[in-house]
Parts: C-alpha cells; structure tokens; sequence
C-alpha cells in the first residue's frame, strides 16, 4: 500500500508527446516544460505531506483527494486533454482547485514563484504548469488508493514513504512557503509526525457493498452538515460533493472521524424479460410459420406440374376398349398411336372390324358364300 511513487507517477504522465503539446499551447520550449514539471509534482507532494500531519487533516486530506475533482485517469488521458487550449484549461482549473483545499492560493503561488526563479520560466506559465502538475500527482494519489482499497488511515504511510523521494528537492522557498522556517525544519518535524500517525492511526476497510474502501465506521451515521460538504451521501460512488475540506470539519465539530455509515446489504433483483422482446419472438415464429406453409404449398404444385405438362406435350388420350372377342387390326392401332387427328382415324377403323367381324360367321354356314347363293348349281353338279 505505502511503496507507491507518486513523483514518478506524475513525470511519467508528461511523455514527449505531452510536452509537445504543452510547447505549442503555452509557448514554451518542451525541456523548460519538463524542468518546471520535475519542481513542481514534488512541491504537490511535499505540500500534502506538510496538511496531513494529524488524524484529522489526513481525513480531510483523504476527502480532497478522493473527491470529483480528482481525476485516476488522467495519466492516460493528459495527452487528450492537452490537445485543446479548452482541456488544458480544464486540467489547470481542477489542480488549482484540489491544492487549494489543502493550501492557501498565496502558499500554492509562492511555490510556482520559486520554481519559475529556478528555471528562469515566466512566472505565470510556472503558475499554469504547477495547477497542471497538482491534477496528475492528485489523480496519481486517488489512482494508487482505489486500486489498493486505500483508506485515510493509510494516507500517513504513503505520505511518509514519499519524504525520500522528495528531500532532494526540498528547498528554503518551498518551506517558507509552507510556513516552516527553514527546509531542516520541515525534515525534522514532518516525515517523523508522518511515520507515528501511520502507525497509531486505525486503518478500517469496508466490507464488500458497503461503500468506498476505507470508509467503515465506528456505528454512527454521518451527521446532516457533514454530507453536504465532503462526507458520504449514500448517492455519489465515492461521497464527496464538493466543497472545502475544512469547511466540512468546521461545519460539524461533533461528527465522527470515519464519515460512512454501514449499510445493508441488497438482495439483487430478478431480471425481467421485457414486453418487447416477447413480441419480437411472437413475430419471429410467425415469420417462420409463414415461409413453412409457403414453402409446402410450392412443393406440392411442383410434384403435379411435370405429369400434366407430360400427357399435355405426347398428346396421348385414353381410347374405349375393343369390344370383347373381336380384334383390333394393326391400323386401327396405328392410328391410335398418332396425334390428335389419328384419333378419328382410329375410330373408323374400329367400326370396320366390328362390320367385319358380324359378317364372318354367316359366310362360314353351308361352306362358301358361292354355294348358299346358287342352289341350283349344286344340285346340278
């Protein structure tokens, strides 16, 4: 929890590209950029180290930095939101914002002043670059705190893990600045107030559904003053409207350290399929039904086609059956086999059997038709 380098957090956010494009917005060449920033992320850090050396300022501390204001992405967003004088402003007005909840704007002013005398930059740009420095080591502090479910009690030790990596640019103005006499006396009295705090100040992590990391409380609901100005409402994620941070103390001197009530646990609700996905379904089968019937009634139109268009292209017709026990000559069948004018043809010679076939029998009586018609001449022979 307490090894994170917030320094080095916020340099790394100030890439080339970054410095680029601060160079084109503020007129400024890209190293002289980077010179102000390297001054200027300490001095952030050194100056909360400086407010949150008690129980109370730490909490309030902890507020300032896990406020609305304070953004966890902006290290991967600064790039974005330097491309425009509009973000850039954005960014400036935030981090002017968040340092003066925890200092005076006449403290925040005379550390810029002391690091434009350093880097020979104009003081107004160190003014804007120093505001854009505190919104990163801000969202670099609220970044490491949601991701190790950070408290306030934890804030001390991380604050005092930072006096390495800061001492060396601890310098006589940024103490003056923040009201010590000298830089010895600042190296003597804070990161050792920092490291006691640490270790005698509870560090409380709430249960899971119950709010931020961090904030468990010691049984008492947050008081009416306290909500409005910085403590947990119960509608923001992280409870903080807004508001100075020593506004919200002075408004409820009777209020608890730990700001968040415990709350209970909600059995999630069953989801519900909505109206509309029903009807949707409804006319999905119904689409299905019908391409179903349409592909049936298709199918069965398409087996009886081929046999009509058949006995329609041969032009073949049933014909009666002969009468029984007479022949049908080899020409009536003849004519049977062709078109439709063999068809008549076929007719005729059906009846001629027929007239053939009734005549047959009576010449065969008495022998030869010869005899039967002249009787006279067989009885003469």
């Amino acid at each position: 929890m307490n090894d994170a380098d917030l320094v080095a957090a916020a340099n790394a956010a100030f890439n080339p590209y970054v410095l680029e494009q601060l160079s084109s917005r503020i007129g400024l060449p890209p190293d002289a950029i980077r010179q102000v920033v390297e001054r200027a992320a300490p001095g952030i850090v050194l100056t909360m180290m400086a407010r949150g050396g008690s129980a109370e300022s730490a909490q309030r501390l902890f507020v300032v930095i896990m406020s609305t204001e304070s953004n966890p992405r902006i290290a991967a967003q600064l790039a974005g939101l330097t491309a425009s004088s509009h973000g850039l402003k954005a960014v400036e007005r935030s981090g002017h914002a968040l340092a003066t909840r925890i200092a005076d704007s006449r403290e925040i002013a005379l550390i810029s002043d002391h690091i434009a005398a350093l880097t020979t930059v104009p003081p107004q740009a160190a003014h804007a670059l120093t505001d854009v420095a505190s919104a990163v080591v801000f969202g670099a502090a609220k970044h490491h705190m949601l991701l190790e479910q950070g408290s306030a009690g934890d804030l001390p030790g991380l604050l005092a893990y930072q006096w390495p990596i800061t001492a060396p640019w601890l310098a006589e103005g940024f103490a003056t600045a923040l009201g010590f006499a000298s830089s010895a006396a600042f190296a003597d009295s804070v990161p050792q107030r920092l490291v006691e705090l640490a270790a005698g100040m509870p560090r409380a992590h709430a249960v899971a559904g119950n709010g931020p990391p961090g904030w468990a409380t010691n049984g008492a609901p947050p008081s009416a003053d306290t909500a409005p100005s910085g403590g947990y409402s119960g509608g923001d994620l992280y409870g903080l409207a807004g508001g100075a941070a020593g506004a919200s103390a002075a408004a409820a001197p009777g209020a608890p350290k730990q700001l968040l009530t415990t709350v209970e646990p909600v059995a999630p609700r069953p989801r519900r399929v909505p109206v509309w996905a029903w009807g949707i379904l409804v006319v999905i089968v119904l689409l299905i039904g019908i391409i179903l019937y349409g592909y049936r009634q298709r199918t069965a139109a398409d087996e009886g086609a081929p046999q009509l268009t058949s006995s329609t292209a041969s032009g073949t017709l049933s014909t009666p059956a002969p009468v029984s026990g007479a022949s049908v000559p080899p020409a009536a069948q003849t004519a049977a086999d062709s078109g439709g004018s063999g068809t008549a043809a076929a007719s005729e010679a059906v009846a001629s059997s027929e007239a053939a076939s009734a005549a047959g029998p009576a010449a065969n009586v008495g022998g030869s038709p010869a005899s039967s018609a002249n009787p006279a001449s067989a009885a003469s022979q």
